[in-house]
């Protein structure tokens, strides 16, 4: 084929083309701009719906594992029963310590309760026995805090020998306790030092550094200031905490779902909190709360808020209305509590 016949195909050919080209060039530059827009509205719809650090944490020291965070509901049933309802926090410090949350025996009761290790494999009856015996340590030691830790590792024994010494705790007296009773009981082969620095002092009788080891998960602006309510008055749970099934396929529920009626139930703020208000395709409309630089709360599917951004709200102010904005199947309040960019169970977590 020589060139002038070669230019003629390519003329006709293109030629031809450019009808069909100019008829369809109109759906492919809208549908450009189509996707184009639908990739901005999944990003703007999508913000905040999977991220849970609502808020600037100064911390995140991350005190204290999931595990334990899981017994605060039955940690604050039992405190109560016992009579230190005010000690939660340094109970949860105590299990982090001994278990991390962890076993059959969280609270390593088993020696106060039946003079023998590994005698208890039920975590609620560890939790029982060890909240008991740390209130008895606790009113023995005159609700002095490293007194009672102290006594909780090495028993009540060590408050009487403090009492000798004008009864205050001291590392001294702690290291000194702890060398007597091992010089009484090596013999057995019941005790070994655990920690090397305790071996210099002979001191292998418990945990002579067990104070500032509880004390490092132990930080009291993590509790609650003031007052703490419910945010709705009747608290009925439609959808708990965790694995569940939706449309026959596994989710995991990162809140739990509270009945309420559509655009009439006013939601509480749970604690004193700074607000921030956001909106996402999945939470709809929702409140979060920063407590205390660690605690977040958040409310979802709201009809509407009835706060603002960064304002501050005292527990029991009224921050939205219940809806059934998002994803949503009908009017309800999802509730999440966030600890550390993690979500806990509400249940657990308030004990209810």
């Amino acid at each position: 084929m020589n060139n002038k016949l070669k230019k003629l195909v390519v003329k006709k050919t293109v030629g031809a083309l450019l009808p069909v080209l100019s008829s369809i060039l109109p759906f492919i530059i809208i549908g450009f701009f189509a996707l184009l827009f639908f990739i901005m509205l999944l990003g703007v719809f999508s913000n905040g719906d999977i991220n849970n650090n609502d808020h600037d944490f100064d911390d995140g020291d991350g005190l204290l594992s999931d595990e334990v965070l899981a017994y605060r509901g039955l940690i604050t049933e039992y405190a109560e029963l016992h009579g230190v309802p005010d000690q939660v926090h340094l109970l949860m410090a105590i299990m982090m310590q001994e278990s991390s949350g962890k076993g059959g025996d969280p609270m390593q009761s088993s020696n106060s309760y039946c003079g023998e290790v590994d005698c208890i494999d039920d975590p609620e009856l560890s939790i029982d026995k060890g909240v008991e015996y740390f209130s008895t340590v606790w009113e023995s030691a005159d609700e002095k805090t490293k007194l009672a830790l102290q006594s909780y590792n090495f028993g009540g024994g060590f408050i009487d020998y403090v009492m000798e010494y004008e009864g205050e705790y001291t590392l001294q007296l702690a290291i000194d306790f702890s060398a007597m009773m091992y010089e009484k009981y090596k013999h057995t082969g019941k005790y070994k030092c655990i920690r090397p620095e305790a071996i210099q002092y002979d001191a292998c009788y418990g945990d002579i550094f067990y104070v500032d080891a509880v004390l490092q998960y132990y930080k009291e602006d993590g509790e609650f200031d003031g007052e703490f309510v419910w945010p709705l008055d009747v608290m009925e749970v439609t959808s708990p905490f965790g694995e569940r099934i939706i449309d026959g396929k596994k989710d995991f529920h990162q809140g739990i779902d509270l009945w309420c009626k559509g655009g009439i139930t006013n939601i509480k703020a749970m604690m004193d909190g700074k607000v921030r208000v956001g909106t996402g395709s999945s939470m709809g409309n929702y409140v979060s709360l920063l407590h205390n630089d660690q605690i977040i709360t958040r409310y979802l599917h709201l009809s509407e808020p009835l706060v603002r951004n960064g304002e501050e709200v005292k527990a029991g102010d009224y921050i939205g209305v219940c809806g059934s904005t998002g994803r949503s199947t009908g009017p309800h309040l999802h509730l999440d509590v966030i600890i550390d960019e993690k979500n806990i169970d509400p249940q657990s977590y308030f004990g209810f």
